[in-house]
Formats: C-alpha cells, sequence, structure tokens
C-alpha cells in the first residue's frame, strides 16, 4: 500500500491531527504534501473538503499567532 492510499485510508480526525502535527513542527514541506493529498482525492475516496481544510488551516495559524 502506498503512503498516499494509506493516509487516505486514515480517519478525518486522524490526518487533521496529522496536519497539526506537522504544522507544529514546522515541517511546512510535509503539511502541504499531505494537504495535496487530501485535496486531490474526492471526499469518497478517503480526501477532505476544501473547506474543511481551509478553515483548519486558518485556525491553526490564529493558534501559533497567538503563543
Amino acid at each position: 500500500m502506498s503512503l498516499e492510499k494509506l493516509i487516505l485510508t486514515l480517519p478525518k480526525e486522524s490526518k487533521l491531527e496529522m496536519l497539526k502535527y506537522f504544522l507544529a513542527k514546522k515541517d511546512l514541506a510535509t503539511f502541504f504534501t499531505v494537504e495535496k493529498i487530501l485535496l486531490n482525492a474526492g471526499v469518497n475516496e478517503g480526501g477532505l473538503e476544501t473547506d474543511v481544510l481551509k478553515d483548519f488551516f486558518q485556525k491553526e495559524m490564529e493558534s501559533i499567532n497567538n503563543q
């Protein structure tokens, strides 16, 4: 199984936690790679809606900026 397929099989909460981890570690290259995988896949294939990822990113960036 490819890494992309593995990511797409994870529950939504796990996908968002993974993205949160990469942001916390300031690993933006990996964050955007995973985000791209989630955006390119259809929701029925395990991807996430654009609005979900946009809202998540904005919330996390606000949280980081307020630290």
